[in-house]
This record gives C-alpha cells, sequence and structure tokens, in this order.
C-alpha cells in the first residue's frame, strides 16, 4: 500500500510540465539514445533527491526553509527559461555531427544539473513526498520512498519511447522553435508562480 500511495503520488508530481520533462523531450526529438539517456539520469537523480527529502530534509523542513526553497525555485525556473529558449545547437545537430559519447555526456549533465540543482524538484520532494512519508511506519517509509521514485523512471521512460515513436514524424525547423517557445514562456510562467508562494505565503 506504501509502495503504491508512494508510485501514485509521484507519479502525480512528475507528469506536470516542467524542466525535466521538457528537456527529455527536447532530446528526445534529436534521438532515442539521447531521450533515454535524459530520461535515465533524470530518474536516477530524482531518486536521490526524493530518499534525500524523505529521509533528511522534511522532518528538519522550517516555515523559513520552504519560503527559500520556493524562491530558489523561481530562480532556477528562469534559468531554465533562459537555456530552453537558447537551446538550439544540440536540436539542429544531430547524432551524425558530433561524436555519439559527447552528446550522450553533456545529455547526462544537463539532466542531472535540471534535477539535482532544481529547487522545485526538491520542493516536491520535501514538502510533499517528504511530508506525506512521515505518516508512515519506518519500514513502510522505504517502500513510499522505492515507489515515488519509480514513478519518475516509469514517467521519463514513457515519454522518452513516446517521443522517439513520434516525434520524427513532427520534427520541422517551425515545431523545434515553438517548442523552444513555448517552454520558455511556460517555465517562466512556473517561477513566478513560485515568487508569488515564496512572497504571500
Amino acid at each position: 500500500m506504501a509502495a503504491l500511495t508512494g508510485f501514485f503520488l509521484g507519479l502525480a508530481l512528475v507528469i506536470g510540465i516542467g524542466p525535466q520533462n521538457l528537456l527529455v523531450i527536447r532530446r528526445g526529438l534529436v534521438s532515442a539514445s539521447l531521450g533515454m539517456t535524459a530520461a535515465g539520469t533524470a530518474a536516477v537523480t530524482d531518486l536521490v533527491v526524493i530518499t534525500s527529502g524523505i529521509f533528511f530534509f522534511s522532518p528538519n523542513l522550517s516555515s523559513g526553509g520552504s519560503q527559500w526553497l520556493s524562491f530558489g525555485a523561481g530562480c532556477y525556473l528562469l534559468y531554465c527559461a533562459w537555456d530552453a529558449a537558447r537551446d538550439t545547437p544540440l536540436e539542429g545537430a544531430g547524432e551524425g555531427t558530433s561524436p555519439s559519447h559527447m552528446l550522450h555526456r553533456a545529455t547526462a549533465r544537463a539532466a542531472f544539473l535540471y534535477s539535482f540543482l532544481n529547487p522545485w524538484a526538491w520542493c516536491d520532494a520535501v514538502m510533499v513526498i517528504g511530508q506525506q512519508a512521515q505518516s508512515f511506519q519506518a519500514g513502510d517509509r522505504v517502500l513510499f520512498a522505492a515507489g515515488a521514485s519509480f514513478a519518475s523512471l516509469f514517467w521519463f521512460s514513457l515519454v522518452a519511447t513516446s517521443v522517439s515513436i513520434f516525434g520524427s514524424r513532427v520534427l520541422t525547423p517551425s515545431v523545434q522553435r515553438a517548442l523552444q517557445r513555448g517552454s520558455a514562456l511556460l517555465l517562466v510562467a512556473l517561477a513566478l508562480s513560485c515568487f508569488s508562494g515564496a512572497i504571500f505565503s
């Protein structure tokens, strides 16, 4: 029961369009292998973030800490918006123009940064998943964390696979530009929401 609760809560949080999902989509449009690299790295990093949030940060969270997390998430999302708006070299390149290992390394590094240094993800891990986990006993808390972490692996893999199957049919320069601009605008809106939460909470 705890594992299922963690899975569905984690899934509900990870489904929302954010920096990680947008990165997996953009890399998946380049190639299936890059999409899976982004998905796998994001999922593994989420495992670290979620377990840290449940077992260390959430039990020691103060109200002031939550406000700083919200403010940090807003700043981070503004950076992601800027990064999404300028992210053209890799999308326009394709794997044939650079050594494959360099593209995969760059993708893995980006996915790690978008996950581990993402205050938005830490907000979810500490204030939502972590707080919910405290209602379980110690043993069930481990199952809850496993379920929440598996939700990230399941969702990111599903996104990467779907993009690799259907993405090539719509991969045109105009679609790429629209995706970049739409991603940037969405991330700005999410950032403003975080700033609002930090100021008025």
